[in-house]
């Protein structure tokens, strides 16, 4: 049994061990927490809630452009409408290590990756998939909407989507036993699959 979790950037390697697995026998098992796999459409949309992504938010515009920790610690305030109990905790050791040497930079990194090279591999999945997506999820003008149009991109039967009420881009943060119960009855319903 294979289990898989990525979230927001982390979708590539999520989607990388689903279709590794997902090529051997039968018993392949993988619930994702799958973000930005796709890319927006072009007009005319078949999924207007597909057009809002972190980039459209002027913290998400200005970390790139500038740089800015600070604008980018103003997203993550927008991404966690509810706050875990260790959010300032969590809060003051990210900017403390992103104020590191060669961090920022690092990190800086990762927004030039783009959805559609997962987009492209939603297809290939050959084994169950589940997408947790939280309701609040401030990336997506529509979070139920990219969920299901990530599920419809994956072959038919493999995946399904799940929501996280009140949660936002990190569900598993926010709600961590709510994401644990959907993931463990997931499991259990696809084990030896």
């Amino acid at each position: 049994m294979l289990l898989t979790a990525g979230a927001a950037i982390g979708h590539r390697v999520t989607l990388a061990g689903c279709l590794e697995r997902g090529t051997r026998p039968a018993d392949a098992v993988a619930a994702q927490i799958l973000k930005a796999a796709r890319t927006p459409p072009a007009s005319p949309r078949p999924h207007p809630g597909l057009t809002r992504r972190r980039h459209d938010h002027p913290q998400g515009r200005g970390t790139q452009l500038f740089r800015s920790l600070r604008l980018f610690l103003r997203y993550l305030n927008l991404a966690y409408p509810a706050r875990p109990a260790d959010y300032p905790g969590y809060m003051t050791a990210l900017a403390a290590k992103l104020r590191e040497p060669g961090r920022m930079a690092e990190f800086m990194k990762t927004f030039k990756s783009t959805p559609a090279d997962a987009e492209k591999q939603l297809p290939n999945i050959r084994c169950p998939a589940l997408v947790i997506m939280g309701t609040l999820d401030p990336d997506f003008a529509g979070p139920q909407a990219e969920g299901e149009a990530i599920v419809e991109a994956m072959p038919a039967g493999a995946s399904t989507v799940a929501m996280v009420d009140g949660a936002g881009h990190y569900p598993h943060a926010q709600s961590p036993e709510a994401v644990a119960e959907l993931v463990i009855a997931f499991l259990k319903e696809h084990a030896g699959a």
